[in-house]
């Protein structure tokens, strides 16, 4: 896997960064997740601004080890140290500098779910402060590859001696138990229907040789037919 690079948090500036869409905690350095669990970084268009620091709130929820209850925590003061894709490539495609490659040469999607580093500098001493260090959040539920982890702390490693703050490098995973499947998918088909209402009456569900679905699938919000016949050849 190729090197990652950290950027110093000293001389990181922080940016805007509002995700569009939901990203899931998967290892953290951070005191205050332990006994949390399904934490996510909640996406979308809905958080406001802080006025004074014109950053964008970053929303996370979750839940108590010993709570089904969805809980919220707002941060204000986020760093974007690294980015990046986790996995490996397929046997016909090729990263270069403009986008993924297929054998043929064509630009082709990056399906990889893609990861982040945060970095929620101390507030005070650094060391008592339970919501300073860093996370490391992924585009889908997870779980991240251990050989991306193992590459994020190794590019930490090479400036952790520059940044007092971080003390010993030490990530924890964050359990994912599924609690929270039910509410993605929610949200997940909410995001759907929007997205079909956006698009007016006009929008046909695709079906047909052309998309490669036979004229005869009924999708599950579909009634299926009534009177219909089963004729044996």
């Amino acid at each position: 896997m190729p090197e990652i690079t950290i950027e110093n948090p000293n001389s990181c500036p922080f940016k805007y960064f509002q995700p569009h869409k939901d990203l899931y905690l998967q290892y953290t350095t951070r005191q205050f997740w332990s006994l949390k669990r399904n934490v996510q970084v909640d996406g979308g268009d809905t958080h406001p601004s802080d006025a004074k620091n014109e950053f964008p709130l970053f929303i996370y929820s979750y839940q108590k080890a010993d709570s089904p209850e969805v809980e919220f925590q707002v941060q204000k003061a986020v760093k974007v140290l690294a980015q990046g894709r986790d996995g490996k490539l397929l046997s016909w495609q090729k990263e270069t500098s403009i986008g993924i490659e297929d054998t043929s040469g064509e630009l082709r999607a990056d399906t990889r779910p893609q990861w982040f580093l945060f970095y929620f500098p101390a507030i005070g001493v650094p060391m008592s402060d339970p919501s300073s260090g860093l996370d490391i959040v992924l585009t889908k539920p997870g779980p991240i590859s251990r050989e991306t982890v193992d590459a994020i702390q190794r590019g930490i490693e090479k400036i952790w001696w520059e940044v007092d703050e971080f003390g010993t490098i030490n990530f924890l995973p964050v359990l994912d138990d599924g609690a929270r499947n039910q509410e993605r998918k929610q949200k997940d088909d909410a995001a759907w229907k929007k997205w079909l209402d956006s698009t007016g009456p006009q929008y046909v569900k695709p079906t047909g040789a052309s998309v490669g679905r036979s004229p005869t699938l009924r999708y599950d919000d579909e009634e299926p037919e009534k009177g219909g016949k089963c004729l044996l050849q």
